[in-house]
């Protein structure tokens, strides 16, 4: 397999490739018959008469998305929605760093492992990084190494790779300081850091961490954290790094697991989604600390209202699919196509296409708004 790249999206993201949005498309709906549920209803159902398709322009590029489909909001398990979802937070976090960086503060990045064997659930190590987490940044000594480094907050993202030793959850974690931390202060962070989160996991009983899988380099506002994010930067590896379907030294992530499903059907592929996808449900993978966005952004919006909004600004309503069309749509698998249809021509092009595929032309009706509307 290939190094690893992102599922739907580049750290840019805008707009996807026709390749990458059938491929994404495809991977929903593999992952909606796998796990049932809002996730086989998303991008499938109308919510009421039709479905509209718009098209937006945002930095010279057309993007085609639906209004009035269902949503299920799974940055997790839905690949459709996980690009939407990742590329909003992407702009959050580099928007705070700039800020931050701004004003004079200084960002570092951490990641935080722990062992994992092949046996062990991915749910009970899933909650053990957090708890672990939690412990981290709570209680006196939390208090003591903020005030000595200058620490203002964080935002931390939670990742999951399956490898040789089974499910391996870890955190990247951007800490936010009032100044550039000085001579050895960045040595003294990170041991610091290292000692008080391998007091927690052991604590825990999960074992004793090495502290070669453990690192904090700096945050540039343009170029990232060094080599470790490499062509992407701070902020797309904090919210994209579970996006990626190849295969990184960590092993697979799952959307690699569910893209091998997809091409080959191997039972144990699906087994290991379905087990993934029980395990994270729930999870947040990305939280601020209290009072970090807020300082730099307004409030933030849950998953499923990024995955159901269409954006800020003016969108074309282009087609209005009727129930019955829209039935068709699905059922020969062309949601993918049909926005890429609507993106190259317009209300023509979605014709053509619907002629093409022997849809009726009477069953798709041309709008006459301009407006901003919800959709998938």
């Amino acid at each position: 397999m290939t190094q690893s790249a992102p599922l739907i999206e580049s750290c840019v993201g805008f707009p996807p490739t026709a390749k990458a949005r059938g491929r994404a498309h495809r991977l929903r709906r593999v992952a909606g018959n796998l796990i049932g549920g809002r996730l086989s209803r998303c991008g499938q159902h109308p919510r009421s008469f039709g479905v509209t398709i718009y098209n937006k322009t945002r930095g010279g590029a057309v993007r085609a998305q639906y209004g009035g489909v269902e949503t299920c909001g799974s940055v997790w398990c839905c690949s459709v929605c996980a690009a939407k979802i990742t590329e909003r937070r992407r702009h959050d976090v580099a928007a705070v760093i700039a800020a931050h960086i701004e004003n004079g503060g200084a960002i570092y990045m951490a990641t935080f492992s722990m062992p994992h064997y092949a046996y062990q659930h991915p749910k009970p190590l899933r909650q053990g990084i957090a708890q672990a987490w939690q412990k981290l940044v709570a209680g006196a000594p939390w208090k003591r190494l903020k005030e000595v480094f200058g620490v203002q907050g964080y935002v931390r993202a939670l990742e999951v790779t399956h490898g040789g030793n089974g499910w391996h959850p870890h955190l990247h974690v951007l800490i936010f300081t009032a100044r550039p931390l000085r001579g050895r202060g960045i040595e003294d962070l990170r041991v610091r850091l290292f000692d008080r989160w391998a007091t927690k996991i052991a604590a825990l009983g999960f074992g004793r961490c090495s502290s070669l899988a453990f690192d904090l380099v700096a945050v540039n506002a343009g170029s990232g954290a060094a080599d470790y994010v490499s062509k992407w930067g701070a902020d797309a590896e904090l919210t994209k790094a579970h996006v990626k379907i190849g295969k990184g030294r960590g092993g697979r992530t799952p959307w690699g697991i569910l893209s091998d499903f997809a091409e080959h059907g191997l039972t144990e592929d699906g087994a290991l989604f379905e087990q993934f996808a029980r395990a994270f449900h729930g999870a947040r993978q990305l939280t601020w600390s209290v009072g970090l966005r807020e300082r730099y952004l307004g409030e933030e919006a849950s998953d499923e209202e990024v995955a159901a909004d269409l954006g800020v600004g003016p969108a074309d309503a282009v087609a209005l699919l009727t129930n019955q069309a829209w039935r068709m749509v699905v059922r020969m698998q062309l949601t993918a196509e049909i926005l890429d249809a609507a993106e190259s021509g317009g209300f023509d092009g979605v014709i053509m296409f619907a002629l093409k595929e022997r849809i009726p032309r009477d069953w798709i009706i041309r709008p006459l708004v301009k407006l901003s509307q919800t959709g998938a």
